[in-house]
């Protein structure tokens, strides 16, 4: 029975066979290096290495020799080392190349001819076709993979890691040597401050109607009710039913501060915006508006009031109020004075060319500013008050009629940014998500998405082969990874001499 031998995917028995006498079971060359004693009988053993393996293969060749033997020089006629599989040995492969020649002796009137093949094996060993894989598992908190090399000869692993998350770091260690790649100290990221925007609003859909007690002036009636309507062609929040009473009465809305994207609630720290309209276009036209933020139980830290209760001529003023501390005597902070005429060019800061008012509280600072100025106060007891409701009250007096009810009372716009909010910037890792690395221990590279990256090798690395017999193997990446996240198998060929 012929032994079937396959060279570089060519199956050899189609033009020779081999000789009866032929083994592979030759060992390595193993190679000592000694030292000898300077004064003294014997040598110092220093190390030993496997050197290439020789196979020398007997075969012949019957019938058309000719054609044969020159098929069989093309098939040998290799550049590099290339698989060489046996058909005793299936289950294995040699990475072997013809050397010197064929020896070969063709006999007359026979059409036969014999020679022999001499194999070098420049690794010294046969590899196992199929690759062994064992796949990383979390054991205290360490990725760490067990194997059992159960041939006889040192292997070459790869080691294969598929990332489902950013890292810059990968550190492979087991007893026979370490392997480190990236930049151990590489962030993911930095903390940093910013504003959050958390109200923008033209359409005052994130406020709710409100008929509970002012928390500014309990006198002050919210039996009405507001809405948003189009006026002169322009949309404002405005009073579509007063309510009754023989004072201030009107509607009021408000709205709940929500939580930022830290999950906290309520703003010690914010900016306010608001473009209000408040102008008469008769002399004797009365209302009111309020802009008052609470705590979120509903206790009163500040307001502005735009007013005018002139029933004769056209004097309105914005009033700003404050509390020393929360539950206190509410006290007026300022004043400004101004006349409510619409005509552009007024001193009014609420006419249609206007109406922008900004409100501030940055921890125990509270300011606030309309085209007329600004005015602000420290208040240390209220550093850390939050601010949990916004109200935007808008009011009529009495039982005015409508002609005496002041014509432009209203707000177009509001926003509202909490200030200081603790971020977290990502900075973009070295190993993105969905990549795949490999590191290949037996032609030592880097490959990133199949790209050799051998810069990435930290100094003093290396490409360590597995022993004989079991190791361990742990697997480290930058600290602020979740090992959770990554998908690592050890990969290698079992190995024979």
């Amino acid at each position: 029975m012929k032994l079937p031998v396959n060279f570089n995917d060519y199956d050899l028995s189609q033009i020779i066979g081999v000789g009866e006498d032929f083994t592979l079971f030759v060992g390595s060359d193993w190679q000592n290096t000694m030292k000898d004693r300077e004064s003294s009988d014997g040598s110092i053993f220093l190390y030993s290495k496997r050197g290439i393996k020789t196979i020398e293969m007997p075969f012949y060749i019957k019938g058309d020799v000719k054609n044969k033997y020159d098929q069989l020089q093309s098939v040998l006629a290799v550049s590099q080392p290339s698989k060489l599989i046996f058909g005793n040995l299936d289950d294995r492969f040699f990475m072997a190349k013809p050397d010197n020649d064929l020896d070969f002796k063709e006999y007359p009137n026979s059409d036969v001819g014999t020679g022999t093949i001499t194999w070098i094996v420049p690794s010294g060993v046969a590899e196992s076709i199929e690759p062994v894989t064992v796949p990383a598992t979390i054991v205290n908190g360490v990725l760490t993979a067990k194997v059992d090399n159960d041939s006889s000869a040192e292997v070459f692993p790869i080691y294969r890691i598929k990332n489902r998350a950013e890292n810059g770091y990968i550190g492979i260690a087991h007893a026979g040597g370490a392997f480190e790649m990236g930049n151990k100290e590489e962030a993911d990221g930095y903390d940093y401050q910013d504003s959050e925007t958390l109200l923008d609003t033209i359409d005052f859909s994130e406020f709710t109607a409100y008929t509970g007690v002012n928390p500014e002036n309990a006198a002050k009636l919210n039996n009405g009710t507001l809405g948003v309507e189009t006026q002169d062609g322009k949309q404002i929040l405005k009073l579509t039913d007063a309510g009754t009473g023989e004072a201030w009465h009107g509607g009021s809305v408000v709205w709940n501060v929500p939580a930022d994207h830290n999950d906290e609630i309520g703003a010690d720290k914010f900016n306010a915006q608001i473009k209000s309209f408040f102008a008469a276009n008769n002399y004797g036209q009365t209302g009111q508006q309020q802009l008052i933020y609470t705590t979120d139980t509903g206790q009163f830290i500040m307001s502005l009031s735009i007013s005018k209760d002139d029933i004769v001529g056209n004097d309105a003023r914005v009033v700003f109020h404050y509390v020393e501390e929360l539950g206190g005597q509410i006290k007026e902070l300022s004043r400004q004075s101004f006349g409510a005429g619409l005509i552009t060019g007024t001193d009014n800061p609420f006419s249609l060319n206007k109406g922008s008012i900004g409100i501030r509280k940055e921890g125990q600072l509270l300011r606030f500013w309309t085209f007329k100025g600004q005015s602000e106060v420290n208040v240390p007891a209220l550093a850390s008050a939050k601010v949990g409701k916004v109200f935007i009250n808008i009011y009529e007096y009495g039982t005015r009629s409508n002609a005496q009810n002041i014509k432009w009372n209203g707000v177009s716009s509001i926003n509202f940014f909490k200030n200081f909010v603790d971020f977290w910037r990502n900075v973009p890792n070295r190993y993105k998500d969905t990549q795949e690395i490999d590191v290949d221990c037996e032609s030592a590279n880097i490959y990133i998405n199949q790209l050799s990256e051998n810069e990435e090798m930290i100094d003093g690395s290396s490409f360590p082969p597995l022993p004989i017999g079991k190791t361990t193997i742990e697997f480290y990446l930058s600290s602020w990874a979740d090992i959770n996240d990554f998908d690592i198998t050890v990969e290698w060929r079992k190995r024979w001499s």
